[in-house]
């Protein structure tokens, strides 16, 4: 397992979702927070309000597939920037191992898929 804060305006982040999709056996839990501007507010707001939140935001970061509007209790989002903001993450993307090894910025497949392994009991 795996965490991610992620904006999905970040190009970086849009690359690490293609790296990402590389690993079989990972649960990846994405904690998504607008850092880039108003665009990226509406569009994080678009993805959790969406009926099926994992395939609209995978269709936006693989595929720039726009999420359609919605709306709906933002609170989680409140709560993802917050988290972000106790933690020192101001930049995206910023990945965290079950071992609370912290990697800011974009890594490639091989690299991950090493630093899970390092993470396993």
């Amino acid at each position: 397992q795996m965490a991610v804060f992620e904006d999905p305006n970040c190009s970086y982040c849009k690359r690490l979702h293609r790296e990402l999709a590389k690993i079989d056996d990972v649960t990846v839990h994405v904690f998504l927070i607008p850092v880039l501007g108003e665009d990226s507010v509406d569009k994080t707001q678009r993805i959790w309000c969406a009926r099926d939140k994992a395939k609209t935001y995978t269709g936006w970061m693989l595929n720039n597939q726009p999420p359609e509007a919605a709306t709906c209790d933002i609170a989680a989002i409140e709560r993802n920037s917050k988290l972000a903001s106790v933690h020192g993450i101001n930049g995206t993307p910023t990945l965290f191992f079950t071992n609370d090894k912290r990697v800011p910025g974009f890594i490639a497949a091989d690299r991950i898929e090493a630093m899970l392994k390092e993470s396993r009991p």
